[in-house]
């Protein structure tokens, strides 16, 4: 009986699962805890807080230069929003946590970076802990496309 009570309640529980729940805490401390030289680049596993992030090891779209990506995704400030992105890393440490969104970027549109081409993934893993147990919950996967007719936002 106790059994079946168990099961009952794991198929009325959307967080227990059957599979082993992969811990992408885990992954993201041991590679930023590894020594530079055997990470791989870009890194594909990282964590801020409660959200940890992991990325295909292989990206969708290997070499695409921002001016195309920009017109794609319908994202005319990522260049803007690139350069602000490296400005911020340049003025405080590499690690440190960045704020998402909250206003207009501050470099131009046309600003010059360091690089002409980006690689691009289409498929993202979040984790997040529960807020009141903090326990590890099961990774959810978000997938990506550029806009087009049916979907005007991708």
């Amino acid at each position: 009986m106790a059994t079946g009570m168990a099961d009952e309640h794991k198929e009325s529980n959307p967080h227990v699962s059957l599979r082993p729940v992969t811990d992408y805490f885990v992954r993201s401390l041991q590679l930023a805890s590894s020594p530079p030289d055997i990470i791989p680049l870009p890194c594909h596993a990282f964590s801020v807080n409660c959200v940890a992030f992991n990325l295909a090891y292989d990206p969708s779209i290997h070499h695409i230069s921002i001016d195309e990506v920009a017109e794609q995704f319908g994202l005319p400030d990522l260049r803007a929003a690139l350069a602000d992105f490296l400005c911020y890393e340049k003025v405080r440490r590499v690690d440190s946590v960045h704020s998402i969104g909250g206003g207009p970027c501050r470099s131009p549109e046309n600003a010059e970076l360091p690089f002409k081409n980006i690689q691009v993934w289409f498929k993202l893993r979040l984790q997040v802990t529960d807020i009141h147990t903090n326990t590890i919950l099961p990774a959810q996967t978000i997938l990506t496309c550029p806009p087009d007719g049916s979907w005007p936002y991708g």
